[in-house]
């Protein structure tokens, strides 16, 4: 996220928020993690692959906000700004990538909308002393309340899990809870954090537990519509875990 030391772990009008399954086209996708910038030792840079299936041309704006849902500039094809646009062909698709190295190392979270239905994915790049150590794939998931992910964390020997989350309202904060829950369902922990109007948290799960060696599940809960990645982090090499949607009879309460 940053707040990763020493990665960077790995939106929105609420009129445009909108409930998908992953991978499936829409017109809005909200992506929770975003992270661009470093020197030469150590740097991340972010891609966003989207697919026109349309068979007409489609319009695409990606917007960016920092940690305090302020509009963040972020460069991409040689031009430094929040916003940034393009078309894509019939049945054509485009990759935007943020700059990376160069600037400080920085994460906040983006929205993508279009005028059509378009696929749209996040890939992630580190590389350390010029080097490239991982790449990983985040899928757009849709805004939600409630939803759970897996946790498999031993900071003693670098493994952790890292959550970021978005707060798609730009009308006031969002309080946000996390409940731990063990192999065997039991003895939860908790934390709980706030996130400003289109702001973004993104933290290793002990640093806002307090809880250092776990295995698990974490629930995390919101009072307003928010999109979460998380992600597996063991020394450098990071992969993707997809959140996992609360049901609507969920003992802690599941609406989506």
């Amino acid at each position: 996220m940053v707040r990763f030391k020493p990665i960077v772990l790995l939106i929105a009008c609420p009129l445009l928020m909108t409930s998908i399954f992953p991978g499936l086209p829409s017109r809005v996708h909200e992506f929770a993690q975003v992270a661009d910038g470093g020197d030469a030792n150590f740097w991340m840079r972010t891609s966003f692959f989207v697919r026109n299936q349309s068979l007409w041309e489609a319009n695409i704006t990606v917007k960016f906000f920092d940690d305090t849902g302020k509009p963040w500039a972020v460069t991409i094809g040689g031009n430094k700004a929040s916003t940034h646009t393009a078309k894509i062909a019939p049945d054509g698709m485009v990759k935007l990538m943020t700059a990376g190295q160069g600037g400080t190392l920085k994460a906040g979270w983006a929205t993508l909308t279009a005028d059509k239905e378009v696929g749209a994915q996040l890939f992630f790049e580190l590389f350390s002393e010029g080097e490239l150590t991982t790449q990983a794939a985040v899928e757009s998931v849709g805004s939600m309340r409630s939803v759970e992910v897996f946790v498999d964390m031993d900071t003693a020997i670098g493994q952790r899990t890292g959550l970021a989350v978005a707060n798609l309202s730009d009308v006031g904060p969002v309080e946000v809870g996390i409940v731990l829950s063990d192999e065997n369902g039991s003895n939860p922990r908790s934390g709980f954090f706030e996130i400003p109007a289109m702001g973004h948290v993104a933290k290793y799960i002990d640093e806002l537990t307090g809880v250092k060696k776990y295995r698990g599940t974490a629930l995390v809960k919101s009072n307003g519509a928010i999109t979460v990645t998380a992600l597996q982090q063991t020394g450098f090499i990071i992969g993707t875990l997809p959140p996992m949607r609360r049901t609507l009879n969920a003992r802690f309460g599941g609406e989506q």
